[in-house]
């Protein structure tokens, strides 16, 4: 964020009601710790957004449509993916901002890291299944909300108890963690270290 446009930010807040509580003066406000602060939120915005976009290419075929046919237009990924234009338009220039699809002179692709984390589905590395548990917490909040009120855990037998401990909670269904976790599970799949 620009420093001005910063500045401006702090000159409008200190002088509205949000200041008020707490009585925080502007010289107590350390420019560069806040600027970092609202980068970090605006990343988590930005992985939030993305969730339902990874999904709808996931559940659409689309990644793997575009993975198999290589460089392609919006129209062309529609029409082999038998989706309207217009929408997958829409997706493919989220997924290019996003850094999830190359894009170049209005042909779109999948490099070979964007599939192995996209398009494969036995990918060590696939991460489908983490987007499918992220919508799953949002989902689910209600239960874990009210499990911070009364302390119960939500667990469900028969989990491994290698997985994640997110997944043992309330707040992930049956199978999106196997999904997300499965190639923790397969050492044979790991990734080379070198």
């Amino acid at each position: 964020m620009p420093a001005g446009k910063l500045g401006r930010i702090l000159e409008l807040t200190s002088a509205g009601c949000c200041w008020r509580r707490g009585e925080i003066e502007r010289t107590q406000i350390d420019e560069t710790k806040l600027n970092e602060l609202v980068g970090r939120v605006l990343g988590d915005l930005g992985g939030a957004v993305s969730v339902p976009l990874v999904r709808i290419g996931d559940s659409l075929g689309l990644y793997e449509t575009l993975k198999r046919i290589g460089p392609a237009t919006a129209e062309e990924l529609a029409a082999a993916a038998d989706c309207f234009p217009r929408y997958v338009s829409e997706w493919l220039a989220a997924q290019a901002a996003s850094g999830y699809v190359q894009h170049e002179r209005g042909s779109f692709w999948l490099t070979a890291e964007q599939a192995f984390v996209f398009a494969e589905p036995d990918s060590p590395v696939n991460m489908i299944g983490a987007f499918d548990t992220a919508a799953a917490m949002v989902e689910n909040q209600p239960k874990v909300q009210a499990a911070f009120k009364t302390g119960r855990q939500g667990c469900r037998l028969g989990r491994p108890r290698r997985l994640h401990v997110l997944c043992r909670s309330a707040a992930v269904p049956t199978g999106l963690c196997e999904r997300w976790c499965r190639s923790g599970s397969r050492p044979s799949m790991a990734l080379p270290t070198s």
